[in-house]
């Protein structure tokens, strides 16, 4: 079973996504028996790739098997807004965008969320609810998926993870291997140096505004700094993880608005 089918039968709980009806000679369903996008099996009920995935979807070199010109119902699904609208009905989360300034809702889709998948489980975290899920993930099997940019499709990028100790997340295109403990230990360093005044993009890339280390103090920048360097060499993408989700205090996320 693939990413997407257990996203789609075991988290989403969904039991079809047929293609639509035929049109002229052109059959219902895909002649292949393996999906071009996640190579898991189609079962025969599959949708021709070309009535699931439009010109704007650039990924195709990601697909698993480009023999194949038929898409499994679960990668079907997890493209279309159809089955978007569907599963966010059934869980209960909005399938708009928050609207602002009154005007009207308008429609998302999965690629522009961060999601959870587990048994039965789909969550839409924001970036502290993020945070809390790579400290503490849940029992696994479980994927994780965070959408920095959210401009392309990529759950079907993604890895099931069966550790809770060590697990896969996707953060955008990047496949990124957690050792809990490690995250745990470098959130708390990163959220130090945020705390104190630095930012996220300069905890990342270690170029400071030289005021920010003047305000700070050259002593405490180079202690944290010292620390910080060796952990962008050993674990560049820990380090992207901290920069999505690194929260500051209440206290300090008060006095920023």
């Amino acid at each position: 079973m693939s990413t997407t089918q257990f996203i789609f039968k075991h988290s989403l709980g969904l039991l079809e996504f047929l293609p639509p009806e035929a049109k002229g000679k052109k059959t219902r369903y895909g002649k292949d028996a393996i999906c071009w996008l996640c190579a898991g099996n189609t079962g025969g009920v599959g949708w021709h790739v070309s009535d699931a995935i439009g010109s704007a979807f650039t990924d195709c070199l990601a697909a698993k098997s480009n023999n194949s010109s038929t898409l499994c119902q679960a990668c079907a699904a997890l493209m279309k807004k159809e089955a978007w609208v569907t599963a966010c009905e059934k869980f209960n989360h909005s399938p708009h965008f928050p609207v602002k300034d009154g005007k009207e809702p308008f429609l998302s889709n999965w690629m522009f969320s961060s999601h959870l998948f587990s048994e039965g489980v789909w969550i839409k975290p924001d970036r502290k609810q993020a945070r809390d899920l790579l400290l503490s993930p849940p029992q696994p099997p479980f994927v994780i998926t965070l959408a920095a940019v959210g401009k392309k499709h990529i759950i079907f990028r993604s890895n099931i993870s069966f550790d809770r100790d060590s697990y896969f997340v996707q953060l955008d295109e990047m496949t990124i291997s957690v050792n809990r403990l490690k995250m745990i230990e470098l959130i708390e360093l990163f959220e130090i140096a945020y705390e104190i005044g630095f930012s996220k993009e300069s905890i990342l890339t270690g170029k400071y505004n030289q005021a920010a280390v003047m305000a700070v103090g050259f002593k405490v920048w180079r202690e944290l700094e010292d620390k910080l360097s060796l952990w962008r060499i050993k674990y560049p993408g820990l380090m992207l993880l901290c920069n999505f989700c690194a929260q500051k205090s209440q206290k300090n996320d008060d006095a920023d608005k």
